[in-house]
Parts: C-alpha cells; sequence; structure tokens
C-alpha cells in the first residue's frame, strides 16, 4: 500500500502513556535543515525476505535527526537500534527470489519533515497512523 511507504529512523517498540509525551515534548528539539535522500541502492534482507531500496550516502542531517531521537529513546527508558544507521524503504515482502541484477536510476525524496507513526498489525497487513508530526529547517 503507497500510503505505508516509509524510511524508519528508529523504531521505538512498546511504550508508555509518560513516555510518548516525553517523546512528544522533546522530539522537537531534533532540529535539521532539510535535505534530499538519494535512494539508489537495491537490497534484499533474506532472513526477512524483504526486498527494499535504500541510500548508498546518509546527508549529515540524516543522520543528526536518527542520533537525536537515538538520545531521546535512551533519556525516555528506550533502547535505540546502535547498528550504523542506513536509510532503506521495504518494497515487498515475502520475496522468495529477488531480482537484483539490474541498473536502477537514482529516486531523489525531498524531505522536509518526520514523523510518528503507531503499526496496526492486521490480517490484511500492517497499517500506520500518524501520531505526530515535525517539520525541519528550511533553507531559503
Amino acid at each position: 500500500m503507497p500510503e505505508n511507504l516509509h524510511i524508519t529512523l528508529q523504531f521505538l517498540g512498546s511504550v508508555t502513556d509518560t513516555q510518548y509525551q516525553q517523546l512528544v515534548h522533546t522530539t522537537p528539539a531534533c532540529q535539521a535543515p532539510s535535505f534530499t535522500l538519494h535512494l539508489d541502492r537495491l537490497g534484499y534482507f533474506p532472513k526477512a525476505q524483504v526486498l527494499w531500496i535504500g541510500a548508498r550516502e546518509t546527508p549529515p542531517a540524516l543522520q543528526q535527526i536518527v542520533h537525536c531521537l537515538g538520545s531521546i529513546m535512551t533519556d525516555c527508558g528506550l533502547q535505540p537500534d546502535t547498528r550504523p544507521y542506513h536509510a532503506h524503504l521495504t518494497l515487498q515482502r515475502k520475496v522468495k527470489k529477488p531480482l537484483l541484477d539490474f541498473q536502477l536510476d537514482s529516486f531523489a525524496w525531498p524531505v522536509t519533515g518526520f514523523v510518528l507513526v503507531r503499526s496496526d498489525t492486521r490480517a490484511e497487513g500492517v497499517k500506520y497512523d500518524i501520531l505526530h508530526q515535525w517539520s525541519l529547517q528550511t533553507t531559503d
């Protein structure tokens, strides 16, 4: 479903009401300029059977946001992912044999903000609900 396309910055897992309030209150501190993310790499997670498109280069502004969100998670008693961050967008799940040997043109994704979403797993798939959103600094 196109409305489910997203790039995860930090996965929160389950949060309490107190943690949610703290996250919403402190996340505006994660300021960075808007940027363009170039999705130029096709990949596959064999264990999860997920086909994805990602970025060879992570813009500094995106790294800044991910790091800031990780610090806020720690302050809220949550465990951020400590692996190096690589932006990727899931294209398809349950892929047995991906076709990866073709030329991929770069796709430029202008990023002007980010959101906090709640995922709801259903029989027909996952539905994402936006709970809060933040804008990035615009450059004129």
